[in-house]
């Protein structure tokens, strides 16, 4: 699936850039080459797992949830 959000070459030099830090997720590897925010990670991977993607600052906690 190809969402077009970064180049093909910019894809293979993350995947290089993991091959040598295999514990670092690739989206965190594009976030901090600067290529896509984290936001952009998270509704892709959303929309490629068929899950809403949910902003939970958007709804208001009731205070007897935290107990």
């Amino acid at each position: 699936m190809s969402s077009g959000i970064i180049s093909e070459s910019q894809l293979c030099q993350a995947l290089e850039e993991q091959t040598y830090r295999r514990n670092v997720p690739l989206g965190e590897i594009l976030n901090e080459m600067g290529l896509v925010g984290k936001d952009t990670i998270r509704e892709v991977l959303a929309r490629k797992l068929g899950i809403p993607c949910v902003d939970i600052a958007r709804f208001e906690i009731e205070t007897k949830a935290f107990r």
